[in-house]
């Protein structure tokens, strides 16, 4: 019984920084683009609107529960590339590298419990 009120929680937590991050960047996409623009990313007029919806399509995917294996596997692949791409550690040196192992570690806290909702979430 504990299982069936606390899975709808813990998908709708995960799904959280997503929705978020999505009407942040809905309200304003600057700060995105610059910071894709600082990374050297192609193609953002492609990329920025691609990120977007697999953001938030799969989190709301996530939060009412339609194919959730699929959309946290989404999520988890997104999050993967995303936070090797903007929280590269490796090339920063002293408090700027320690707010990016930050993320870093942050964001794959994040993939653990999306891959854990996608592992349960299996047929």
């Amino acid at each position: 019984m504990l299982d069936t009120l606390l899975e709808p929680i813990a998908r709708i937590f995960l799904a959280l920084p997503f929705i978020h991050s999505g009407i942040s960047v809905i309200l304003d996409k600057k700060p995105t683009v610059g910071l894709m623009q600082s990374r050297n990313l192609p193609f953002i007029p492609v990329l920025l609107p691609i990120a977007l919806l697999l953001k938030l399509g799969a989190s709301l995917a996530l939060v009412f529960n339609i194919f959730p294996a699929l959309a946290a596997g989404s999520l988890a692949a997104f999050t993967i590339v995303a936070t090797i791409i903007f929280h590269n550690f490796w090339s920063f040196e002293g408090q700027e590298r320690e707010v990016e192992i930050y993320w870093f570690t942050t964001n794959t806290g994040l993939i653990g419990g999306l891959i854990l909702l996608m592992a349960v979430s299996l047929p």
